[in-house]
């Protein structure tokens, strides 16, 4: 699992697969609101992202903008929240190409977003095993 070695270089964060120490500030929230906190946020993550993703390819085929950059911007936050920053910074670009109403660029880039959740989702999975 990557982690972010350099927290002021904005380049390698949005580089970083899974930034541990946003999954370590969940944690020590899970000291105030109870256990499981981080795993009922990783489930629904991985429950709802893939229907995101469907939705966001529907729209960039389509030229949806509206819907793209509404999609793009609701799983932007939610990649945020978990520390998912590579997800982060491509859901950030999709919103910038439906702006700009480049649906070929927002398409490229749903397919890339739709890689790297394929590749997020082990290491996210690996994150609720550790308190098992």
């Amino acid at each position: 699992m990557s982690t972010n070695t350099h927290p002021n270089d904005h380049d390698q964060h949005e580089d970083t697969l899974l930034d541990v120490e946003a999954i370590g500030g969940l944690r020590r929230m899970e000291q105030d609101l109870g256990p499981g906190l981080v795993e009922e946020l990783i489930d629904i993550y991985l429950s709802d992202t893939p229907d995101r993703l469907v939705a966001l390819t529907v729209a960039a085929r389509t030229g949806d903008s509206v819907v793209l950059a509404e999609q793009s911007h609701a799983l932007r936050s939610s990649c945020a929240q978990l520390g998912a920053r590579s997800m982060e910074a491509l859901c950030r670009l999709i919103e910038k190409a439906a702006d700009a109403a480049q649906p070929l660029e927002g398409s490229r880039l749903v397919e890339r977003l739709k890689r790297e959740f394929d590749r997020l989702r082990p290491a996210l999975l690996s994150e609720c095993e550790t308190t098992d």
